[in-house]
């Protein structure tokens, strides 16, 4: 791929992922978790802390695309609600 790849379940709740290039990252518990793909494919070893300027690159692409997600989604048929 030449662009990044992001994605996230239909809740506003829900942590957002992206792939971009060698290098996966999403949230967890309010914290980027950072792999690098190309020398760790079972994602087992978060690298964050070792390149804290990818994070920050990252970061910045991944929040600059949620800005663009709705800020609340309707349910399927059943229920119709929508989660905040």
């Amino acid at each position: 791929r030449t662009t990044p790849l992001f994605w996230k379940v239909s809740s506003a709740r829900a942590n957002p992922s992206m792939l971009d290039g060698k290098w996966k990252m999403h949230k967890e518990n309010n914290e980027y978790v950072l792999y690098d793909l190309s020398v760790d494919e079972k994602e087992m070893h978060d690298v964050a802390q070792q390149y804290p300027d990818k994070v920050k690159e990252l970061s910045r692409k991944m929040e600059q695309w949620v800005s663009t997600l709705p800020t609340s989604y309707e349910k399927g048929e059943k229920g119709n609600r929508s989660e905040d």
